[in-house]
């Protein structure tokens, strides 16, 4: 499979996951009923956004310039064996 070029399919991808995001958040509210579950779900996902966005951008670009991972296993030991 081609990678993702055309700036039109990008925005085209990100409005279908933010589509999905906020059908698949109401469905989890009306299956609850509640808040809690929800909010904890929301934290929850952008928490993981966050770690990734370290993973992946911050520490290839800023504490790692060049460097090349193929997940989170590889940078992990690299950063270990570096030490």
């Amino acid at each position: 499979m081609r990678n993702l070029t055309d700036p039109f399919w990008m925005w085209v991808k990100a409005v279908l996951l933010g589509v999905i995001a906020i059908v698949s958040a109401g469905v989890v509210w009306m299956k609850v009923g509640g808040w809690e579950v929800p909010l904890l779900l929301g934290l929850l996902v952008w928490s993981a956004c966050r770690v990734h966005y370290f993973f992946f951008h911050v520490l290839e670009r800023w504490v790692e310039p060049g460097g090349r991972f193929r997940g989170i296993g590889e940078l992990v030991i690299r950063s270990l064996k570096g030490r």
